[in-house]
């Protein structure tokens, strides 16, 4: 791993940084959350997966916690220490696969209502493309859970966001394997190895 911005080395070390600065503000709170992330994303076990990733410190300084709380759980899924990727990051693999096969844009509104039903999309041949995928949570929800999805999976190096047509637009690789993996299309996870 000789990248400069790696994600084995720069994640736990600009994880570390914001929990020296969460302390300094007196938030032993999201210190401590911090530091558990960074432990597990900088282990070998968990890290490897994430091998070409490349994330600048300012990303991760620029994460919710929530966001850096789902790159963990994809991270852990894929070392096959438990199967925990959330249903929101889900939806939106599952979503962007079937926009995909037919090279249909990604935009923040097709991302969001993937995740409600009661956001009205515009255009209506893509939301017809998911429509059977659109989950029932409440646009407040999707809105959020949308945005810390997208912030992970950019970060896991498992998408990017692309501008097409002046949008902001997502663009998962359908070829990783982290992604066949989180949709349980790819291989079974190797088993942890066992502590000595």
């Amino acid at each position: 791993m000789s990248k400069k911005n790696d994600f084995a080395t720069v994640v736990p070390a600009a994880l570390e940084a914001r929990a020296v600065e969460a302390e300094k503000a007196l938030n032993t709170g999201l210190a401590k959350k911090l530091r558990y992330e960074a432990g597990i994303l900088g282990s070998e076990a968990v890290a490897k997966h994430f091998d070409g990733a490349e994330v600048s410190p300012n990303t991760v300084t620029g994460m919710a916690i929530y966001a850096i709380q789902k790159v963990r759980k994809l991270g852990r899924s894929a070392a096959g220490i438990k199967m925990e990727v959330d249903p929101y990051t889900i939806a939106i693999l599952r979503a962007a696969q079937k926009l995909a096969a037919d090279s249909v844009p990604f935009t923040p509104q097709l991302v969001q209502a993937t995740l409600s039903a009661d956001i009205e999309v515009t255009d209506s041949p893509a939301i017809t493309k998911i429509s059977k995928l659109r989950q029932a949570y409440s646009p407040g929800t999707a809105r959020s859970q949308s945005n810390t999805s997208k912030q992970a999976l950019v970060a896991a190096g498992m998408a990017k966001i692309d501008l097409v047509d002046g949008r902001k637009c997502l663009t998962v690789d359908m070829a990783h394997p982290l992604v066949a993996r989180a949709l349980g299309d790819g291989p079974k996870a190797e088993a942890p190895a066992k502590a000595k």
